[in-house]
Parts: C-alpha cells; structure tokens; sequence
C-alpha cells in the first residue's frame, strides 16, 4: 500500500521516522493546501512542487497519515477531496501527542525553515530560543513554529509565548496563532514569502491586536508599516545572552571562523616567488586538514586552495591568529544529533566558546550578536554577491565591525577597523547595540509583570 503523509513540518518529520523504523515505505508528502512533493523533492536543496493533486493519486492502494494540527481541519480537507475514513489514519505521533508540554505557563517559540528537517539544521534557531528561554520564569515550553495554530481542544490554555525568531510560513493555516497562545512579538522577522500567507486579513487583526511589533531587521518593519501595523525596530534577543551568562572575566581563548563566506579566490595566481613560503602553508594546511576544512580530497588541489586561503587572508590577519584557527559550523545535517535535545547541548557549548573567545569571524547574525553581548571581539564577514546577503541584515549589520569580501583581501567598512588585525592590535566592538539590548530586557519584564498582575488581580476578584 502507498502511504502519503499529509502534513509538512516537525510532527510529520516524526511519522516519517516512526514509519521508517516500522518498515513502512511512503512515497510522499502532502501540504495543506494538497500539493504533493516525493521524497526526493523533500530531500533536495530546491524544492520543485508537483502539480499533481492529492485527488490525481487516489487509488486503492492509497493511504494518507495526517500528521498535521488541527487534525479536524485535515481530516475536513481529505473528506471534502473524496477520501473516506478506510482511506486516511492518524499518525500514532499524533495519538500520543501530549498538551502537557503546553501546561507551563510561559514558552519560547521554535522557528524552523519549512524543510529544515529534511536538509539539516541551523543552529542559529536553538540560541534564539535560548535567549528567549533564559529571561521567562519557570522552565518555559519549547513550542515548535508549526504548531503555533494548534486547535484550543488540544492546548492549554494559556500560555505567553515570546515571538521571536525567522518567520517562513508557507501556510495560511498556520499563523495566526491559536487564541490560547498570548504572544510578546519581538526580534520578529518576516520573509517576502511568508508575509503573503501571515499578512492576509486575520493576520493583520492579529498583530495589530498584540502591537507594537518588535521587529529584527529594518525590512520586516517596513513591510509591517506598509499595512499600517504599528511597529519599531528591536533588534535582535541574542543581544541579551551575556545578561544570563556573563562575560569572560579572565584571559580570552580560542579564535573561531563561523559560517565565514568563502571567497571564490578566481584572481589569486599562485607565483613562483611563493614557494618560500611553504613551511608557512604547511603550517595552515596541518591546522585546517586537521578539522576537514576541505571538500576536495586531493592533496594537490587541498594545498592549491590553502596557499590561496593564505594568500587572501593574511591581507586582514596575522600569521599567529591564521595558525590558531578554529572552523565553525552553524549549519549542520540533521543526523549529527539524536534529538532536539542534542541541538540545544551543542548550541550551549558553541555560546560558551563565544563567551571565553580571543576572536570571532563569522558571517552569522546568530553567532555575532551574542559575541556583542559577551563583549567578544567580533568581525562580521558578508559578501554583496551571495544569495545570503539579503534583506535580514538590513540594521543589524550596523552594530558590527564588518568586512566586505572582495576579488584579492576583504576591505572593513568604517575606519576604525584595524586593516590588519592580530591578537596585539585587536578592535573594540561598536556599543550601538547596547541601548536595543536594554530595551528588549524592559520589554521582556514588562511582558512579565503585567502578567502576574493580571493574575494577582484575577484572584483578588
């Protein structure tokens, strides 16, 4: 029998592997909006939706597991295409889904990309949650993003959630947010894509309801001023990690490349005269074969690419912080952890690496915000050309010291950079940053004290 699982997102993620783990083989998935995507279409880098309906895959041998919340929307969906009852199940997930996990009083939203599951991680999301989880008393809920619209049969009520993170929604079924659930939007971020789904009339009601909206980024407030949702920049929730964890008071160790962009390194010719350099690059070769750095496995083609590394980088860096280079990733596959569990332990660790930190480079907001915060001296690398410099960073690439990639060296963007930095003649991180941080701390407390006063006064009455 062919099963397709109706439902994209973390809770048809768990009936994909609890179906796997029975042996059970499915050919697809199916969106709320009955869209079919194969496995492999789930599987790959792009998604390429079908155009083929759930109606054109009926037959017989057909069966459909929801695995999506409402479950009593999905099932209308199925009856009203022609399936009967005999033709879809509930996922055995969904059976023992447990609302327990909302009865705390307080949550930290858990935003994922819409294929997250299925291409790997970002570890980013984990310290957004983190820094939403460390200022709400109790021990908050961890509520995934896709079940944010979960039925009030099926939840506690209430709970105060803090909205914070990259909303990607691609499904008008999931925002806005069940009744039960009271939002404190903040550090909120909106795509292009997902504000034609969020942005329609409920939504609109919706935030207007809980503004003013904190927003991440410049371009999210635009586009919530473009509908007349009173807004105001906030900036990112990382922002306040150091408020829980601290800062280094001793000597800072460890110089971490995070998610750098790679230069493409087209106008770098290797010249004879470099040859007399060559203990120095089998220095930095040892150092980076030593954490796989490289995707060629050829020794040729690894050493080209390191002379190269060296050539362009020693432009901005001395020798000894090249040596001591320490590659990190955010992005990572979704294999190399067992269970969300595992993620936050590993998000943990890389945040107390930046805490105790000599040097960060990354070209990851998550990563140099919370460098801001521990006070860590840190260098934000971004490259106009990649599909990554995009509309999030508009007004949070402001509060760093940033380095452009160019055809031969990295150029900084404001004269108080070094041009060439080295542990002796480190930088001082900009301080913008610290009033957003002080007003996201009072927005945060302020949430949380008028809720215990609407609570004392509940009972008085």
């Amino acid at each position: 029998m062919k099963k397709y699982i109706y439902g994209i997102g973390y809770l048809a993620d768990l009936t994909h592997s609890y179906l796997e783990k029975s042996k059970i083989e499915i050919e697809g998935f199916v969106s709320n909006n009955l869209m079919v995507y194969t496995k492999e279409q789930i599987f790959s880098t792009i998604i390429y939706p079908s155009n083929i309906l759930l109606t054109q895959v009926k037959s017989k041998e057909t069966k459909v597991v929801i695995a999506s919340i409402p479950i009593n929307e999905a099932v209308k969906k199925l009856k009203e295409n022609g399936f009967s009852e005999e033709e879809f199940e509930i996922s055995p997930i969904l059976k023992d889904f447990k609302s327990e996990s909302y009865s705390n009083r307080y949550g930290a939203i858990y935003c994922q990309g819409f294929f997250e599951n299925y291409r790997g991680v970002n570890i980013g999301n984990e310290i957004q949650v983190i820094a939403a989880k460390q200022l709400l008393p109790q021990s908050p809920a961890i509520i995934n993003y896709n079940e944010i619209a979960i039925s009030p049969q099926i939840s506690q009520p209430p709970i105060n959630v803090i909205m914070n993170g990259y909303f990607s929604c691609l499904d008008e079924k999931i925002f806005p947010p069940s009744e039960n659930i009271h939002p404190l939007y903040l550090s909120f971020h909106l795509n292009k894509t997902a504000a034609k789904f969020m942005l329609d009339e409920a939504g609109i009601k919706h935030l207007k309801k809980y503004s003013p909206i904190g927003c991440r980024d410049i371009n999210t407030l635009n586009t919530l001023r473009e509908k007349n949702i009173p807004c105001y920049y906030s900036s990112c929730l990382t922002l306040t990690l150091g408020e829980t964890m601290g800062i280094c008071k001793g000597i800072r160790q460890g110089i971490y490349f995070v998610d750098v962009h790679r230069p493409k390194f087209d106008k770098i010719k290797i010249k004879p005269f470099m040859l007399f350099k060559i203990p120095t690059y089998l220095k930095l070769y040892k150092n980076m074969a030593k954490q796989n750095y490289f995707y060629s496995k050829s020794f040729a083609k690894q050493m080209i690419h390191c002379i190269k590394f060296y050539t362009y980088y020693s432009n901005n860096f001395s020798d000894e912080i090249l040596f001591k280079i320490e590659f990190v990733k955010h992005s990572r596959d979704f294999i190399d952890f067992k269970n969300q569990q595992e993620r936050f332990v590993f998000a943990k660790s890389l945040l107390r690496k930046y805490k105790e930190a000599a040097l960060v480079v990354t070209s990851r907001i998550h990563c140099a915000l919370p460098c801001l915060s521990f006070e860590t001296p840190v260098l934000f690398v971004t490259d106009k050309t990649s599909s990554f410099h995009d509309n999030r960073f508009e007004g949070i690439q402001n509060l760093f010291r940033t380095f452009v990639i160019g055809d031969t060296k990295m150029t900084a963007t404001d004269e108080d950079t070094p041009v060439k930095i080295s542990l002796t003649h480190l930088f001082k991180n900009k301080t913008d940053y610290m009033p957003l941080k002080d007003n996201l701390l009072k927005k945060v407390k302020y949430f949380i004290s008028n809720l215990n006063h609407d609570v004392k006064s509940s009972v008085e009455k």
